[in-house]
C-alpha cells in the first residue's frame, strides 16, 4: 500500500567540487634578481588565472587547468609573494630572490710543468665551483668549495679551461689559458777544455 521509497534506501550524497584554484607543486622557490627564472606551477582549477608578484602582474607563457608557466621579472634581493588568482578564488606562494654568482679569474704567474702552484678563482654569492669546459692539466685539480687550482702539472702544454661559479639561481663562468713550459734541466758544471801539446818536427 502507498507509494513510498523502499525501506532502507537513501539518496546519494551530492558531490561538491571545490572550484577554487589550488596548487600541488612548484618547480622552484628561488629566482635570480636579474629575472628570467621559469616557474612551473602545477595544480587544479588554474585555467584563466592571473599571476601577480607583490601586486605587479607577471607574464604567463602557458596556462591550462592543471598548470601555469611564467617568467619572473628582475627584482631586488629578498622575499616576495606570488599570488595566483581567477574568478573562483586565489592562493599565495612564497618566493625568494637571490643574487646571482660572480667569478673572476686569477692573475697568472709564469707556469712550469712539475712545479707546485695555487691559483685562486674569486667570486661572490657562490655555492660551488666546477670546470664547465676543457680539461685540467694532469696533476692539477679544482677545489669545488674554495675555487682553488692546486697541484703540479705533469705535462707541458697549453690548456684552455672554463670555470663556473654556481648557486641556487644560476651560474657565471670565465675562461683561462694555462701555458706550462717544459721543466728546465739543472745547470751542468762546465768541463774545462783539455789542450794537447803538439810537437812540431
Amino acid at each position: 500500500s502507498g507509494g513510498g521509497s523502499p525501506s532502507g534506501s537513501s539518496s546519494p550524497e551530492p558531490v561538491v567540487v571545490d572550484p577554487r584554484p589550488a596548487y600541488s607543486s612548484i618547480n622552484s622557490s628561488y629566482g635570480s634578481t636579474e629575472g628570467g627564472s621559469i616557474l612551473v606551477i602545477n595544480g587544479i582549477n588554474l585555467s584563466g588565472a592571473i599571476a601577480t608578484l607583490n601586486g605587479k602582474s607577471l607574464s604567463i607563457t602557458s596556462n591550462s587547468d592543471g598548470q601555469i608557466v611564467m617568467t619572473t621579472p628582475a627584482n631586488p634581493e629578498g622575499s616576495v609573494t606570488i599570488e595566483i588568482k581567477n574568478s573562483k578564488g586565489s592562493f599565495a606562494l612564497p618566493f625568494t630572490y637571490l643574487l646571482p654568482p660572480t667569478i673572476s679569474a686569477p692573475e697568472l704567474p709564469y707556469l712550469m710543468a712539475g712545479e707546485e702552484l695555487t691559483l685562486q678563482f674569486t667570486g661572490k654569492n657562490v655555492d660551488s665551483y666546477s670546470v664547465k669546459s676543457g680539461s685540467l692539466p694532469p696533476g692539477i685539480t679544482l677545489d669545488s668549495a674554495t675555487g682553488k687550482l692546486l697541484g703540479a702539472s705533469r705535462k707541458a702544454g697549453s690548456y684552455l679551461i672554463e670555470v663556473a661559479a654556481l648557486n641556487k639561481v644560476g651560474s657565471k663562468s670565465v675562461e683561462i689559458a694555462l701555458d706550462f713550459d717544459k721543466q728546465v734541466p739543472e745547470d751542468i758544471e762546465p768541463v774545462e777544455p783539455t789542450f794537447v801539446e803538439e810537437t812540431v818536427f
